[in-house]
Formats: C-alpha cells, sequence, structure tokens
C-alpha cells in the first residue's frame, strides 16, 4: 500500500516493514500506527512524505528501498519495523550491508533515550543509520512509542544531516 502527501518542497520515503500491517493493506485497511505517526511529524516540518507497507522479508525491503534512493526528490528515508531480534526481523541484516557511511550515534542515542523511557526492552533495538547514494537512511523500531521518541529527536536536526550526508 502506497500513501503519498504533497505540495510541500521536501519529500521523505517512509518504509513500513510488518507482516500484519502489509497483510491488512492488501485487503485495503491501513492499520499502520508507527508510519502515520513518522508522517504526522513530518509534515508538520514541511515535508512531503510517501509511505510504503511491506512484509518482513529481505528482498522485497531491498527492492523498494533501492527504488526509493533512486527518486530524486526523496532526500531521506525512514524505516519502521524490523529491527529487533526475532528471526523474522530482517531490515537491519537487509539494510546495513548498504551503508556506504555508517552513522553509529544515532543508534546509539536513540537505545538510550529508549531504555530511559522503557527500559531494559529498548537495549534490544537495532535502530542504526547510515548514508546511501548521499541519502541519510534510518532504521527505526516499529512500536508508535519508539517511533515518536525517535523521529522527535531526529526532527531536531533532520535538516542538517539531509544536508551533510549529500554534500
Amino acid at each position: 500500500m502506497k500513501v503519498e502527501h504533497q505540495n510541500k518542497l521536501r519529500k521523505v520515503g517512509i518504509l513500513v516493514v510488518s507482516d500484519t500491517r502489509a497483510e491488512a493493506a492488501k485487503k485495503g485497511k491501513d492499520t499502520d500506527v508507527s508510519g502515520r505517526i513518522l508522517e504526522r511529524e513530518l509534515r508538520k516540518k514541511g515535508y512531503n512524505t510517501i509511505r510504503e507497507i511491506i512484509p518482513n522479508n529481505g528482498k522485497i525491503i531491498k527492492k523498494i528501498l533501492q527504488r526509493l534512493l533512486r527518486d530524486p526528490q526523496i532526500s531521506a528515508i525512514l524505516i519502521t519495523g524490523g529491527t529487533g531480534i526475532s528471526k523474522r526481523d530482517v531490515t537491519i541484516e537487509t539494510v546495513e550491508p548498504m551503508y556506504e557511511k555508517y552513522v553509529v550515534g544515532i543508534g546509539e542515542a536513540l537505545r538510550k533515550l529508549g531504555y530511559e523511557r522503557i527500559g531494559f526492552p529498548a537495549l534490544l533495538s537495532r535502530t542504526s543509520a547510515g548514508i546511501i547514494s548521499g541519502k541519510p537512511v534510518f532504521c527505526l523500531p516499529g512500536t508508535p512509542n519508539a517511533v515518536k521518541v525517535s523521529i522527535r529527536f531526529l526532527l531536531q536536526n533532520f535538516d542538517y544531516i539531509i544536508r551533510e550526508a549529500s554534500k
């Protein structure tokens, strides 16, 4: 399922990785809360968004991510979901090998913020960030509360991150 909001100058791709959300999307139902949180917060800051919901499947993640990276209008990509430690969670294994530069501090900071709010479970998140083709790519947890914490943290310096990544 693809949902696009426009009429602003900058565009951010949002990739929601969830088997249950993807199954609902196939049936025409948008049950995705985390992706909509990202959209709302980004739009408040003047960004267009395009959101896609896909299953936890490495081949599909890579294919859609590559397509988003080729879009010259997209300046950054946020991936939510698939960052845990279960067997189905394959976002990190799929995306991190694509990083040309790995931005270690973002994952560390987000885990610290999560730990301060919810405790030990936040440390099981494999949240990460890196640069691919001059665009920042963020792999975020899939839970709505973690997404809220993540996007509020990132938006404090989002324009700066995008500008530096494109140099």
